[in-house]
């Protein structure tokens, strides 16, 4: 769909490509690319709107903030399946900063589900899409993603069944995630024992108690559904030790337990997590 229209954009001999004609001051020319700033002056010049998808830009921009129209608010005022498809589109062309909720990410594994039924092949993109979607790193907002991913969960149970391909690919794509988040923490250990460097400690931090955070919210979630926690267990891990899990387990496991705030000590966390080996 972008690829069209910028296709259109470029080849309509009706549509007039502005050269560089903007008068800002070095700074701000230095800090937004020349395209970006003549776009700015020829929506003021031709008394029109300016369709961004950054938030921040209005902000920056405040002088000309009557100009700017979020295309994220024109998308969440929409429903159902077009806005799926939307923010699936926006995310294969690697732009940053897309929200997404629990059905946007059932209809992308929706998707890859019905080319496995049809034996078609997976397009690559939908899995890149899928990857993102389950991509977490030290600046996210952990609960945030936390609280997305259990709501896709109930729902999934909810309009599939535990034993549905969907669901299948949901706990493949957790445990991926929590594979690689471990490998990160861990990482961000060594680094930080070897370089004492401040930064490293606080990534280690955050990539264990998000880890930590996230299965026992998926143990509480599987108190009824056991099957689904093996596949967790049987997962093949590449970095993740799967004795977290069943320490987890005995902790949480039978939901009486309460999740508390955890200040363990760095020292602490190598050890619970094996870090050293």
């Amino acid at each position: 769909m972008i690829e069209n229209i910028l296709e259109w954009l470029k080849s309509d001999l009706r549509i007039e490509l502005y050269p560089s004609y903007n008068k800002r001051n070095e700074k701000d020319s230095f800090y937004h690319p020349a395209y970006f700033m003549d776009s700015i002056e020829a929506a003021k010049r031709e008394d029109c709107y300016f369709f961004t998808i950054d938030g921040k830009v209005p902000r920056l921009f405040n002088k000309e903030r009557e100009i700017f129209i979020n295309v994220m608010h024109l998308v969440c005022k929409m429903t159902g399946e077009p806005v799926s498809r939307v923010i699936l589109n926006l995310l294969s062309h690697n732009i940053t900063f897309i929200s997404f909720g629990p059905e946007d990410i059932i209809y992308a594994l929706n998707r890859t589900n019905i080319l496995l039924q049809d034996s078609l092949p997976i397009d690559a993109s939908i899995n890149n899409i899928i990857n993102k979607m389950f991509s977490v790193n030290s600046t996210s907002d952990a609960i945030s993603y936390l609280g997305v991913y259990k709501k896709t969960f109930e729902d999934i149970i909810t309009c599939y069944g535990s034993k549905n391909a969907i669901t299948g690919k949901f706990i493949e794509c957790i445990c991926r995630q929590l594979d690689r988040t471990y490998s990160r923490a861990r990482a961000n250990y060594l680094n930080y024992m070897e370089n004492r460097e401040e930064s490293e400690y606080y990534k280690c931090i955050f990539y264990w108690k998000y880890n930590e955070r996230l299965i026992i919210i998926l143990r509480r979630l599987m108190i009824n559904y056991n099957e689904l926690w093996q596949k967790l267990r049987e997962y093949p891990y590449r970095h993740m030790d799967v004795k977290i899990l069943d320490k987890v387990d005995a902790k949480y496991g039978k939901g009486k337990k309460d999740i508390t705030k955890n200040d363990k000590r760095l020292d602490e966390i190598a050890r619970a997590y094996n870090f050293r080996q």
